[in-house]
């Protein structure tokens, strides 16, 4: 069958169902969408906020072994004041378990130079729980005077554990926020991806609309104008073109037959 040849209610139907189709599918790519940002932006959530908590119980695993190793070494480990070596190393274990999770959420996002800062964070605080280790050690076993002659030592690997860990933490916190931009910019590009998708749709509504006013309209016009031609010229020789089975087509051939029925009528009455 042509395209003449449907109705008008058929044309219209197959001339809006490319446009739901096209509604359909952006609904359903709008909630994709939606759900993969949800997700994406969740996870950056918790990983930003795990990171962060981490940072900061790593800040005070440091702190705390300071402290422990500082106080055994004031006490000697006397009265019962023993338990300093035991406290540090558990806050010591806390922090190499931190700095090995951050390792791994580094690797799996290909930061290899937070990486990098990483390793040099963890030489650098096994010298510091090393060194302040053995001051306590001598303040033990050589007694005070021996044991401040280390302190200096001591200072030092802090210092230097102390410049590892600032950079670190910068670095942890820009990694998060990065993170959080590149969100940021995949929901701007699904924005965008609705906007063209929203335009698409109403340039084919458009389109649509006016190939179906012009497929019914125009004959209406053709067949109008032949009545206004009839009237004005009484011209019944005239006949309009076949065009279709349509509902148009259809009143353009029945107009045709008026004309032939009425046509020997007219010549004889001449």
């Amino acid at each position: 069958m042509k395209w003449n040849d449907f109705g008008i209610g058929a044309k219209i139907t197959a001339g809006f169902l490319p446009p739901l189709f096209m509604v359909v599918a952006a609904i359903g790519f709008i909630f994709a969408s939606n759900a993969h940002i949800r997700q994406d932006l969740e996870e950056t959530r918790s990983r930003h906020i795990r990171l962060m908590m981490l940072a900061k119980e790593m800040e005070k695993n440091v702190v705390q072994v300071q402290q422990w190793l500082t106080d055994i070494s004031a006490t000697r480990g006397q009265d019962g004041l023993d338990d300093g070596f035991k406290e540090a190393e558990a806050n010591a274990q806390s922090f190499r378990i931190g700095l090995a999770e951050f390792r791994q959420s580094f690797g799996a996002r290909g930061e290899q130079e937070n990486v990098a800062r990483a390793e040099l964070l963890g030489r650098s605080f096994e010298a510091y729980y090393g060194t302040g280790k053995k001051m306590a050690n001598i303040y033990i076993e050589q007694g005070t005077s021996a044991g401040n002659r280390t302190m200096g030592e001591f200072d030092g690997a802090s210092q230097k554990l102390q410049e590892s860990l600032r950079p670190f933490l910068a670095a942890a916190d820009e990694a998060a926020r990065k993170s959080m931009e590149n969100v940021g910019d995949e929901l701007r590009g699904t924005q965008f991806r609705i906007a063209a998708i929203g335009l698409l749709l109403i340039l084919t509504l458009i389109a649509t609309g006016m190939a179906i006013a012009r497929s019914v309209g125009r004959p209406l016009m053709a067949l109008r104008d032949q009545l206004d031609q009839l009237a004005v010229s009484l011209d019944f020789n005239s006949r309009m073109p076949d065009r279709g089975l349509d509902e148009v087509g259809r009143a353009m051939a029945a107009f045709n037959h008026l004309l032939d029925a009425v046509q020997p009528a007219i010549h004889e009455a001449r």
